[in-house]
């Protein structure tokens, strides 16, 4: 094993002797203090592990664990089940959503809160309104819907409709 030094540049790598040649350090010691490095070799070391596995190109691999997925999270799941209570303001919703949280079983709360105060038909079945899939529902809504963990009661979110206290029952 080399100890820290120049890599050494050889016909065979057009890169190291461009920047030899531009006077780049290619020591373990820079790439090291380099987060920026440190962080891309780790990315690109995990995208071919992946890479072995999904047959899929190495790059592509990389871009996505460094980058994130280029689609949401909502893509895990292919349907949730939410249930919501809709209302004219943000500070009726906050102040609802802070009567449920306040009560020992919130569900049971929110399920009466819709039933009383939700402006949707929804609110007759205690704001339930079954499993829908992605494009179902307005982005807004949709987004809090996918994105929230499963009997955690959502901040107002703001639609074309009015505001919405969201919670998810169950994602499949």
């Amino acid at each position: 094993m080399r100890k820290s030094g120049p890599i050494p540049v050889t016909s065979q790598n057009p890169r190291l002797k461009q920047a030899a040649r531009s006077g780049i350090k290619t020591r373990k010691k820079v790439r090291r203090k380099n987060p920026f490095i440190r962080i891309s070799l780790i990315v690109l070391t995990v995208g071919l592990i992946v890479n072995a596995f999904t047959g899929k190109p190495s790059e592509t691999n990389a871009r996505i664990l460094y980058n994130g997925s280029e689609k949401s999270t909502e893509s895990q799941y292919k349907e949730v089940r939410a249930s919501h209570i809709l209302v004219d303001t943000k500070q009726e919703a906050l102040k609802l959503r802070k009567e449920i949280l306040e009560n020992k079983d919130f569900a049971k709360s929110f399920a009466k809160a819709a039933k009383e105060t939700s402006k949707c038909p929804s609110g007759a079945q205690g704001g339930d309104l079954g499993y829908f899939e992605t494009g179902m529902m307005v982005p807004e809504f949709e987004k809090t819907a996918f994105n929230l963990p499963i009997g955690e009661i959502s901040e107002p979110v703001k639609t074309e409709f009015g505001w919405h206290l969201i919670i998810t029952t169950d994602k499949r």
